[in-house]
């Protein structure tokens, strides 16, 4: 790694496990790049599963893989195969991969300014608790000092930019809210008489204060100071009005990026439980007999189970119609490694895939309706529950895959009408500006 350009100490052992997995000739035939070498193919998700995962990660948690891609920012390619991509993974580029932390670590800062926004909102609403208990009183009356055609910024970041930019810029206002020394923030000075004197008349809507700090974290507004309401933007600066325009520009970059992002990990989460899905179901029951199954997890259980030398650690209960295993320790090392799954966490889970019930909490004791001693043939039943769980699973997904298609495209469509009406004012102000010009003339 060093060679390439990047520090082992700095990268994530995910990430530095992941590219040396892909990028291992021996493992080509479970997991290999694709032919564009930009993303990885998992071309056995079963051997995967059952081999590599474990060996490679120290646990074949399939929900910790798939959690771990969506952090890192891989995304499923929709190409029919298990296939994953992250523009910073590339073949014969693991330098690249520090981008891929940095984008975390961003994403960390972003998410810790969340949380002190949040706790900020929460205190300057006991600030003005008073004032705002004052107005919902009078909430049905007009309140005084409010022009009833005064603007309604009607949660737009883009028009709340401007305006705060207006606020904060004007002298007679400087007792309430100015610049800072440095002129690269802005402060409230009075959040009583700030709400009274300009939230009123801002939003026409009921929370105020809720709105002002959605506005203030989508425009990209920091909280500087833990003392003062201080905030800060690089694009608000005293003196600056032009590079209110960026904000704006900024505020669609990200309102994109959240949406992209939002599809990126609801995608993951659908791969994520198709995969589980093929993974776990390995026995596929429906018009198979029983020796086309012998080597599933639900027939080596039965036969487990039903193995009168193995009675002492594993056996059916009295009535017959749930089994028990009575030693738990032996069983984990003589049966459960060797002939099913690595771990007793796994296992329980394989059983709850295959709706198994724990119905003793004293013993280990399940239970499932087709798993009856003597009736083998049962057994079929559970397939078809588990292919009627698929089915059920598939309408979900694409269902929810349909649903994020329409407001992605609601979303698109009010970009374009957002655009279209920005373009149009502008035309609207060079035109007036001509028409100044040659009147001047």
């Amino acid at each position: 790694m060093k060679g390439n350009g990047g520090s082992s100490s700095s990268l994530s052992s995910f990430i530095m496990t992941t590219y040396k997995m892909v990028d291992r000739p021996s493992t080509d035939s479970i997991i290999s790049w694709s032919q564009s070498g930009k993303s990885f193919i998992i071309w056995n998700p079963e051997e995967f599963y059952g081999d590599l995962l474990g060996r490679f990660y120290k646990t074949n948690d399939v929900d910790l893989f798939f959690y771990k891609l969506k952090t890192h920012g891989f995304r499923k390619i929709d190409s029919g195969k298990w296939e994953f991509a992250h523009d910073n993974f590339v073949r014969g580029q693991p330098r690249l991969m520090e981008n891929i932390l940095r984008c975390m670590k961003e994403m960390r800062d972003q998410a810790y300014q969340m949380c002190v926004m949040t706790k900020a909102q929460r205190l300057f609403r006991l600030e003005v608790e008073e004032v705002e208990y004052q107005w919902l009183e009078h909430r049905g009356a007009k309140v005084v000092g409010i022009d009833e055609h005064d603007i309604s910024l009607e949660f737009s970041p883009f028009l709340f930019a401007t305006k705060a930019y207006e606020i904060v810029d004007d002298p007679s206002s400087d007792a309430i809210i100015s610049w800072s020394k440095s002129g690269k923030s802005f402060i409230i000075w009075n959040p009583q008489e700030f709400y009274r004197d300009f939230l009123l008349k801002l939003f026409k809507c009921s929370d105020h204060i809720s709105i002002l700090f959605d506005l203030l974290e989508r425009c990209g507004f920091k909280k500087i100071d833990a003392e003062k309401w201080e905030f800060a933007n690089d694009s608000f600066v005293q003196g600056q009005p032009h590079l209110v325009e960026n904000i704006k520009r900024d505020t669609w970059v990200n309102v994109d990026q959240i949406s992209k992002d939002s599809e990126r990990q609801a995608e993951m989460m659908d791969a994520k439980v198709l995969f589980k899905l093929q993974v776990k179901d390995e026995a596929r029951f429906e018009g198979m007999s029983l020796d086309h199954i012998q080597s599933s997890f639900l027939t080596t259980t039965y036969n487990m189970v039903d193995d009168p030398s193995l009675d002492s650690m594993i056996s059916w209960s009295q009535n017959n119609n749930s089994f028990i295993i009575w030693n738990m320790s032996e069983f984990y090392r003589y049966l459960l490694r060797q002939r099913l799954v690595a771990s007793k966490s796994c296992f329980v889970s394989r059983l709850e895939f295959y709706g198994f019930k724990k119905i003793d909490p004293e013993r280990w004791e399940f239970a499932n309706e087709n798993f009856v001693r003597d009736q083998p043939h049962l057994m079929v039943n559970i397939g078809r529950y588990i292919t009627e769980k698929k089915d059920k699973l598939y309408k979900r997904i694409d269902m929810r895959k349909k649903m994020r298609d329409e407001a992605k495209k609601k979303l698109r469509d009010e970009a374009k009408k957002k655009m279209k009406e920005a373009t149009q004012v502008k035309e609207l102000e060079v035109r007036r500006l001509e028409h100044f010009e040659r009147c001047r003339l």
